[in-house]
């Protein structure tokens, strides 16, 4: 049987004789790190280390607020561009690969959340910042526009109760503006699935009516701050986890955006190419929910407290750490000693692939591109990034329907 609200919605669609826009396949957004050509020896990541053909989408992280006029978007975050020509070069990227999409992004864990908040809390001040986002644009001639805010309305980052709203009325202001503007640029939003982040932070159903697309970010959901290991990107709830905990997972938190209005066909699910890392506080507790004593070793290449590459997890998956995995959680992990590493890995992606079918999603995003084996260190170049992407190609494209109405079709097939 068809659920009422789906009945009416596929009438309209039909009534509306809205022509569906199929051709083509699912996205692949990559992000590219600039901070990345700070690493020591291999680890040293440049635009041109940018593969072609493997993404739809490369997002250049991040550009900044302007310290001279701190409303305004500048070229980049200086501090994390050694090479003052950075976006431009980024731009230039277009001669090598003429169909894929140049978007910027803006925020990051760097940036301070406090001034997202002065930003969007005028109508003066979002003006101001509108005009200098499609000025960049303009500038490098790019196609598009991204959020990472981190995250809005929440206090501990200098977030506001008054973020929320504002947000929405930003994102539907610069909306404005690019279409004033002409160019046809896609505005982009990096989210959370978890449930609080966005009771604090995001108008769902308004941030999808203004956004082509939302970015869910479907890792990071564990980490070192909970004091136990656990892997970072569960596909589902464990009998084991807390109420705090039982609905911080992937499938959970995409069907959270469809739950409040969010169209499936403008979510892209975030996957990732790092690791999350634990030291252990005693060698024999190395399962699920073990104690810690904190974050785990540095990478050679990465030096990140807490996280490592998946070049230098399957460097030492070669040299005999023990691979085990979730098996609810449908993720793999892997220790020695006092060091336990949670990741995603080939046959853990194809749950993500799958559901990104199922539910009709747009794509998957990538974060990111220096974090995966781009070098093939362990066999192939950049084994991640090309599974998703040769997925992501069998799998059409969003119609109209699927971003317009938001049918998720897994859902409509069974009551079918």
């Amino acid at each position: 049987m068809i659920r009422f609200d789906v009945f009416v919605l596929f009438i309209t669609c039909f009534c509306g004789n809205i022509e569906a826009i199929s051709q083509g396949s699912a996205l692949t957004v990559c992000y590219f790190s600039n901070w990345a050509i700070f690493r020591p020896g291999i680890g040293r990541y440049s635009l041109d280390d940018i593969p072609g053909g493997l993404c739809t989408h490369v997002l250049y992280a991040f550009v900044g607020f302007s310290e001279k006029s701190p409303l305004k978007i500048t070229e980049m975050k200086p501090a994390d561009d050694v090479n003052p020509n950075g976006l431009r070069k980024f731009s230039e990227l277009r001669n090598r690969f003429p169909s894929t999409k140049l978007l910027v992004s803006v925020g990051g864990w760097g940036q301070d959340s406090s001034v997202f908040s002065t930003m969007v809390s005028s109508a003066e001040n979002r003006r101001q910042f509108c005009n200098s986002v499609v000025s960049l644009l303009n500038a490098f001639e790019l196609d598009g526009f991204n959020f990472q805010w981190l995250w809005p309305g929440h206090a501990s980052r200098g977030g506001t109760t008054n973020d929320k709203a504002n947000f929405a009325l930003l994102l539907k202001e610069l909306s404005d503006a690019f279409e004033l503007d002409g160019h046809d640029r896609e505005l982009t939003v990096t989210a959370p699935i978890e449930e609080f982040r966005l009771n604090e932070g995001y108008a769902v159903t308004d941030v999808c009516r203004y956004v082509d697309y939302i970015y869910l970010t479907a890792y990071e959901l564990r980490g070192p701050w909970n004091n136990f290991t656990d892997v970072h990107t569960p596909m589902q709830g464990r009998s084991f986890e807390s109420e705090a905990f039982k609905h911080f997972n992937v499938m959970d938190g995409v069907s959270l955006w469809t739950q409040r209005g969010c169209p499936v066909g403008k979510l892209v699910l975030g996957v990732t190419t790092q690791g999350i890392t634990y030291t252990l506080k005693a060698y024999n507790e190395n399962g699920l929910g073990a104690p810690i004593n904190g974050p785990g070793e540095m990478g050679e290449f990465t030096k990140s407290a807490g996280y490592m590459s998946y070049y230098e997890i399957c460097k030492r998956i070669q040299d005999g750490w023990k691979v085990r995995r979730d098996g609810t959680g449908k993720v793999p992990f892997i220790t020695k000693n006092d060091q336990w590493i949670g990741y995603d890995d080939i046959e853990s992606l194809k749950l993500k692939v799958n559901l990104v079918r199922q539910r009709g999603l747009a794509g998957a995003m990538i974060y990111a591109l220096d974090m995966d084996d781009y070098r093939g260190l362990c066999g192939q170049r950049y084994p991640i990034t090309e599974f998703i992407s040769a997925e992501m190609k069998k799998i059409p494209a969003a119609s109209n329907y699927d971003i317009t109405f938001g049918i998720d079709r897994e859902s409509y097939d069974d009551e079918k």
